[in-house]
Order: C-alpha cells, then structure tokens, then sequence
C-alpha cells in the first residue's frame, strides 16, 4: 500500500496471489490482490513481465468468481424450490 520497493515486494505478493489469490495481507481476504491492483499504473507498464503474471492472476479470479456464481444461483434455485 506505500508503493515503495515494489520491484522487491509485488514479486512476493504475486506469488502469493498465483497460490492464493484471497491471500491476506493482514486485514482481510483478498486485501493483498486490491493492494496489487492499485499499484499506479507506469509501475506495470516498465515492468510488463510482473503485469502479465498479475494478468493471469486476475483471469483466475474471473473464473472463480464465475464459478461461485454458478455454485450460488444453483444453491439458490435448490432451496428456493424447496420452500415454495
């Protein structure tokens, strides 16, 4: 969240986020991923290699999310019948 050493620190965290991409960075699930996302956007942009790990990061999200949805809505429409 300081934005200072990321040339030392968003390697780490990206690790942890390719392992996990809810790891905490001490505040809550997921906290690590928004303090990634909102690194200024030149760090990206002269780091393409950390931007397209970052990338791939956020494509799992997209599918684990839509996988969640998926999960939630069938749950949903299960027990919903059930109580009709």
């Amino acid at each position: 969240g300081q934005q200072m050493s990321l040339d030392v620190v968003i390697p780490i965290a990206l690790e942890q986020l390719e392992g996990n991409i809810l790891a905490s960075g001490k505040l809550y699930a997921g906290d690590l991923l928004m303090a990634v996302v909102s690194i200024d956007g030149t760090f990206w942009s002269e780091n393409p290699k950390l931007a397209q790990r970052l990338s791939d990061v956020l494509i799992e999200v997209e599918l684990v999310s839509e996988t969640l949805n998926e999960v939630s809505e069938t749950f949903r429409a299960q027990t919903s019948a059930g109580t009709t």
